[in-house]
């Protein structure tokens, strides 16, 4: 699990964690390219944060990123808004 700081940019996130965020590794298109598609297992938006996963393998190892939305790198955020999909609500 990574929480997003506000010093971090996709290319600190993509050294420090070893995903690639913004490169799809199958056509190399990297965000913010319009033929650009992520790879990851899903993106959502919750109400004060996105939450991106990527999965490694079947048994469900892989990385989960908190992105949120205050004091987030711009570009961060603007990926995540590209590709986000509203998380369900959840009610009691």
């Amino acid at each position: 699990m990574i929480v997003v700081e506000s010093a971090d940019t996709l290319q600190s996130l993509e050294g420090e964690s070893g995903v690639t965020i913004a490169t799809n590794p199958f056509d190399d298109s990297r965000f913010p390219d319009p033929d650009f598609v992520p790879v990851c297992e899903y993106l959502e938006e919750h109400s004060r944060c996105f939450e991106m996963v990527f999965l490694f393998s079947d048994d469900g190892a892989g990385v989960n990123f908190f992105i949120p939305k205050q004091g987030t790198d711009a570009e961060i955020l603007a990926f995540c808004a590209r590709f986000a999909v509203h998380a369900p609500e959840v009610t009691p």
